[in-house]
C-alpha cells in the first residue's frame, strides 16, 4: 500500500507531479528512479526545469541517498543532468539525436530478429504467446490514443523479443535507446494518424517469425523502426526510401 506523500514547498514544481510515495522495503534507489523516469516519460517532468533532490525526498518520505542514487544513474542513461547542490533538470532530445538513436536501433534490431526466425521452432511458443498478448495491447492502446501505456508496453515487446536471441547486452543496449527515445517518434506517428499501422507491424512480424521468414522478418522490423524517425536521408534506408513511409509496410 502506498504510503501518504509529504507536501513540498509551494510553488515547486515538484508539487505536481503525481507520484506515490515508495515501498519502503523495496530497493529504493531503483523506486525512485522508476518514478523519474515514468515522469520524465509521461512528460510530467518537462526539460530545462531544475527539480529538486530534498524536495522529491521528502515527497517520497526517503532520505536524500537514494534521490541522489537514482539521479546519477539516470545521468548515465542521459535522461537528465545533476545540477549540484541543487537536484537535476530533464536533457532535451533534439530531432538529430533521436535520429541517431533510430538509427542505432535498426542496427541491433534487425539482423537479430532475422536470426531469431531462421531458427524459430516450437520451444519458443510461450514466448511466441506473450508476444503475440504484448501485440493485441499494443493495438488496442493505438485505438485509445494511450500514448503513455504503448510505449511502455511496446518498449517490453521489443525487449522481450530480442531476449529470445539469448543477447542480453543487445536487450541492454536497445533498452536503454528505448528509455532514451521517450515519446518523441510515437508523438509524430500519433500526429500522422499512423500509430495503428504501427501497433499492427507486431503482429505481421510474429507472423513472419512463425513462418521463419527472415528476410521478410527483418524488412518489416528495419522499416517499422525507420517510420519514426525524420524525413532525413539514411544509409539504412532502401535508395528513394524516406522514414516516413515506411510505418505499416506490407
Amino acid at each position: 500500500m502506498a504510503r501518504p506523500m509529504a507536501k513540498g514547498p509551494p510553488g515547486d514544481p515538484i508539487c505536481s507531479l503525481d507520484i506515490e510515495a515508495v515501498d519502503p522495503i523495496a530497493n529504493l534507489r531503483d523506486q525512485v528512479a522508476n518514478l523519474i523516469r515514468a515522469a520524465i516519460l509521461s512528460g510530467q517532468m518537462e526539460p530545462n526545469i531544475v527539480y529538486s533532490a530534498p524536495v522529491l525526498a521528502a515527497r517520497l518520505r526517503v532520505s536524500p541517498t537514494p534521490v541522489r542514487e537514482a539521479m546519477h544513474e539516470l545521468a548515465l542513461e542521459r535522461l537528465v543532468e545533476v545540477i549540484p547542490r541543487k537536484g537535476f533538470k530533464v536533457i532535451e532530445l533534439s530531432s538529430e539525436e533521436f535520429d541517431e538513436i533510430v538509427d542505432l536501433r535498426i542496427l541491433i534490431e534487425v539482423p537479430i530478429v532475422g536470426h531469431i526466425a531462421q531458427f524459430w521452432d516450437e520451444q519458443r511458443r510461450g514466448a511466441f504467446e506473450h508476444l503475440r498478448k504484448h501485440a493485441f495491447d499494443l493495438q488496442r492502446l493505438a485505438g485509445e490514443g494511450d500514448l503513455i501505456a504503448y510505449v511502455q508496453v511496446d518498449r517490453t515487446f521489443h525487449l522481450q523479443l530480442l531476449a529470445i536471441s539469448g543477447n542480453q547486452h543487445a536487450v541492454a543496449a536497445v533498452g536503454a535507446l528505448h528509455t532514451r527515445g521517450r515519446l518523441h517518434g510515437l508523438q509524430k506517428l500519433a500526429e500522422r494518424g499512423e500509430l495503428m499501422a504501427h501497433a499492427r507491424d507486431h503482429e505481421h512480424l510474429l507472423s513472419l517469425l512463425l513462418r521463419r521468414d527472415g528476410e521478410g522478418a527483418s524488412l518489416v522490423m528495419r522499416r517499422h523502426i525507420a517510420c519514426m524517425g525524420s524525413d532525413r536521408p539514411s544509409s539504412l534506408l532502401l535508395p528513394g526510401e524516406m522514414a516516413r513511409d515506411c510505418c505499416g509496410f506490407r
